[in-house]
């Protein structure tokens, strides 16, 4: 545990956020974790926090209904790494805002918004780097835009500035298990449906560079560097971000303080009343 009367330095906080549980509230020196401020809880809906919130809702579903309805090629419209994200994060935004809204903690609720955010965060910009420098084609729409990277700058404030969620080094683990379903579903994809409905000159993966049948070395290198690479230094990268924004109760300050205070009051041992003289 970290020294309650020492600052610790950034070594020392990522060696302590492995030692502790998934969901733990106190962090030694700094005191614990006020989850009413660092999620906006429960302080209602005629609010900026609240409205902000809203509308980046709004805007990630329509960008996600705008797609369905312009996708041609019916339920395939599900086999992309870019709608199972969007999809976790509205359900994050969705979350988020009715923590702010409801007027009593629901625990269930924070939880979930705590991993959700590491999780929308870290993938959504994966999905983010990999549309951009291997995927995009040139054509710039709402649905695209804001599919990579409108909808993740919408997370960014949602869960850094609105909220000040403290994340944790182990909520990485969650983005390697999302990454782990998607993997089994690409490589079922490719070498078991072989489906895939949209023109593709010379497989029918479902990313160029995930070519799991007729390159298989070339897509377990890319999944490898995105899963084991990428995703934990962008997640390094927002844990650190959300260090310096983290509010807490500060139980450890409040019991110095009042320590100080009872010392103080307290009768001096060396100091003594002379004797009363009577004459």
């Amino acid at each position: 545990m970290v020294d309650l009367n020492t600052k610790p330095n950034y070594c020392q906080r990522f060696h302590f956020e492995l030692s502790i549980p998934f969901y733990e509230l106190k962090e030694g020196y700094y005191g614990t974790l006020d989850m009413q401020k660092n999620f906006a809880l429960g302080i209602g809906l005629k609010t900026f926090a609240a409205v902000a919130k809203f509308v980046f809702l709004a805007l990630a579903i329509a960008a996600l209904a705008i797609d369905i309805v312009e996708y041609r090629y019916g339920i395939f419209f599900l086999a992309f790494l870019t709608r199972w994200t969007v999809i976790v994060q509205i359900i994050y935004l969705f979350l988020s805002f009715l923590g702010t809204v409801l007027p009593n903690e629901n625990k269930i609720i924070t939880k979930l918004t705590w991993v959700l955010f590491s999780l929308s965060a870290d993938i959504g910009l994966v999905v983010v780097l990999i549309f951009w420098l291997a995927v995009w084609d040139g054509g710039l729409r709402y649905t695209n835009t804001m599919e990579h990277g409108g909808i993740f700058g919408c997370i960014l404030i949602d869960g850094l500035i609105l909220n000040r969620t403290p994340v944790r080094i182990k909520h990485v683990t969650v983005g390697w298990i999302y990454a782990f379903f998607y993997l089994i579903w690409s490589v079922l994809q490719n070498t078991v449906f072989r489906y895939n409905p949209e023109p593709d000159e010379d497989d029918d993966a479902i990313y160029d560079v995930m070519k799991w049948r007729v390159e298989p070395l070339r897509a377990t290198i890319t999944f490898a560097v995105q899963t084991f690479g990428l995703l934990p230094l962008i997640h390094l990268g927002l844990w650190a971000l959300s260090l310096p924004g983290r509010h807490y109760t500060r139980e450890a300050e409040d019991l110095e303080i009042r320590n100080e205070k009872e010392s103080y009051f307290e009768p001096n041992p060396s100091f003594e009343l002379a004797p009363a003289v009577v004459e």
